[in-house]
């Protein structure tokens, strides 16, 4: 029997991903598997043509494209977690 003990859940946050979650979920359940719930920041080009945006300007926006990435995975874990009660390891 197939009995995964990681599984990695790659996320857009969008209403396909989250379905992908819920399974997810349901066989770390059934296997007591850990799951990692991974989100890709895209980074920003600084220059375009004959513009370049300020290295500082670009770094904050990662930076706070970063951080809401965080804040939505944390949403997305307390989501589950309040609709599964717990028992497995996000």
């Amino acid at each position: 029997m197939f009995a995964p003990k990681n599984i990695l859940v790659p996320t857009d946050f969008s209403e396909h991903s989250d379905r992908t979650l819920r399974q997810a979920v349901d066989l770390a359940v059934q296997s007591q598997a850990k799951i990692y719930l991974l989100h890709v920041v895209e980074g920003i080009q600084q220059c375009a043509a004959d513009y370049c945006l300020d290295e500082e300007v670009v770094r904050r926006v990662e930076l706070d494209s970063a951080e809401a990435a965080r804040r939505k995975m944390k949403e997305e874990i307390d989501r589950i977690s309040r609709v599964r009660g717990g028992g497995y390891r996000l």
